[in-house]
């Protein structure tokens, strides 16, 4: 079955199209995704430090107490040094796995794959994890993690980097049709 996309993408002006066994998809998170990601992480905090880390961690952080410098080592939490505390809790930062891959991935696809009813909620979906999950290999597994960041980038902030702010308007313009091949079950 084919599905033809023509709808104006007003925030985003180039959408992040990746090709699994020969068919184009889009990679959106928007809400529906935000909340499937929700279900299985428990938060969306979660997955964004997992894909992106916590750059302030990684640094010495500069402690003050009351604008003037301390030394990390001096400062304790419960007898222990602060700069113990910091490093325990960036060992404890989950780590990404080839299953939070495919999460990330079924989750973005979601967007142009969901099944209405006569009400317009959402009864279920037109791809499964499995599905997926047989599209994905080695070959595919690195460009898919770059499309990912590049698609949750997008949808964080759309519009930054490209002389817009995030919640400016901007004009419509007509965007390249985009023929979508739904998996069959």
């Amino acid at each position: 079955m084919t599905e033809l996309v023509t709808m104006p993408e007003v925030f985003r002006p180039n959408d992040t199209v990746f090709e699994l066994n020969g068919n184009k998809y889009r990679l959106v998170y928007d809400m529906l995704a935000f909340c499937e990601l929700e279900k299985i992480y428990g938060s969306v905090d979660e997955v964004l430090g997992m894909l992106f880390g916590d750059v302030a961690q990684k640094l010495e952080p500069a402690v003050t107490y009351n604008d003037s410098p301390i030394n990390i080592e001096e400062v304790k939490i419960d007898n222990v040094p602060l700069a113990l505390v910091l490093a325990e809790k960036d060992k404890q930062q989950r780590v990404a796995k080839h299953s939070d891959t495919l999460e990330l991935i079924w989750a973005g696809m979601l967007h142009d794959n969901a099944i209405y009813n006569s009400d317009d909620e959402i009864i279920g979906y037109k791809l499964t994890k499995r599905r997926v999950a047989e599209a994905m290999t080695f070959r595919n597994y690195r460009e898919l993690n770059v499309k990912i960041v590049e698609a949750i980038m997008k949808d964080l902030a759309p519009g930054l980097g490209e002389g817009e702010t995030k919640n400016e308007e901007t004009a419509e313009v007509p965007k390249e049709v985009i023929t979508l091949v739904q998996p069959t079950q």
